[in-house]
């Protein structure tokens, strides 16, 4: 099932429009306004709908998020350590033919 806040509604295009205002006017009674201020169950029952049609609870406010931390410190992260300068394997005896050539110090 796509999670999509009003999936319904984009899917089903103007019909699934009259549903939901048809929808919107129920949710906003009074009576059903107090009916989902009382009883959570009853919210959640609808939520999947609700998110559907894209229709807003009355009088429900969100619950307020938790921070992306989980309210913990962050512990400093660990230097990467620094990789060695990279060597290029030689051939034995080139460094010292090189040096016996007059180039010095390669390495």
């Amino acid at each position: 099932m796509p999670r999509k806040f009003g999936w319904l509604l984009a899917a089903g295009k103007h019909h699934a429009a009259y549903f939901h205002l048809q929808f919107q006017d129920v949710l906003n009674t009074p009576e059903m306004t107090a009916l989902l201020a009382a009883s959570p169950q009853a919210r959640r029952i609808l939520r999947p709908l609700c998110r559907a049609l894209a229709v807003e609870v009355p009088g429900v406010s969100a619950p307020p998020r938790k921070p992306a931390d989980g309210g913990q410190p962050k512990r400093p992260r660990k230097p990467r350590p620094k990789p060695e300068p990279f060597k290029i394997p030689l051939p034995r005896g080139v460094l010292s033919a090189a040096r016996r050539a007059g180039f010095g110090k390669l390495c």
